[in-house]
């Protein structure tokens, strides 16, 4: 077993991992940081599960901080022929979870893409990061003192923005149709 001593937590790769699986974690330490690579069996856990009783196991879950980071991980990937299935929290209840659709695939939560980014008043839109949960989005509305309403759905405080609207998820206002409310995506591509 190999282990790389970083406070405060240790990198451990395991005796059974293969030689190409090792070669995988360490590419993605290197990317991410400790913080920002997770194989422990309690977190896999969590996102193998879904609300059906369904599981499906991921191989890795990863947490990038960046656009430049989540380029990356598309590169190791393709080059590693590792599916992808990205979230924006997996906490969308109702919709979808983290689960991603088959097993062995690395889950890139982007819980950690967390920031508001532009609140516009005027033109009365909000552009912000994929992790940003309804929770985060009204506490910066009233801190802020905006005189703008937010559109609530029933998923939770901590259910993304971005991940409910994409998966067609409602609101409860005159603009509870969310998914026709988007103005722009920036989206990122294997490509």
């Amino acid at each position: 077993m190999k282990k790389v001593d970083k406070n405060p937590k240790t990198i451990v790769i395991q005796n059974d991992d293969t030689p190409k699986l090792k070669m995988l974690k360490e590419e993605l330490f290197m990317l991410l940081g400790i913080e920002g690579v997770d194989y422990d069996k309690r977190t896999l856990k969590r996102y193998a599960f879904a609300l059906n009783g369904s599981k499906v196991y991921p191989l890795l879950a990863c947490y990038p901080t960046t656009v430049e980071q989540i380029q990356q991980l598309l590169k190791i990937a393709h080059r590693n022929s590792i599916s992808l299935y990205p979230i924006s929290r997996g906490k969308n209840y109702g919709y979808g979870t983290a689960q991603g659709t088959a097993k062995n695939q690395i889950i890139i939560d982007m819980c950690r893409m967390d920031k508001i980014l532009e609140c516009n008043q005027e033109l009365g839109y909000v552009t912000l990061q994929p992790g940003v949960s309804q929770k985060q989005l009204y506490q910066y509305l009233e801190q802020n003192n905006a005189q703008l309403q937010m559109d609530v759905t029933g998923a939770g405080n901590h259910a993304s923005i971005v991940g409910n609207v994409l998966e067609r998820g409602f609101g409860h206002t005159n603009y509870g149709n969310r998914y026709d409310s988007i103005l722009g995506i920036e989206a990122i591509l294997a490509d």
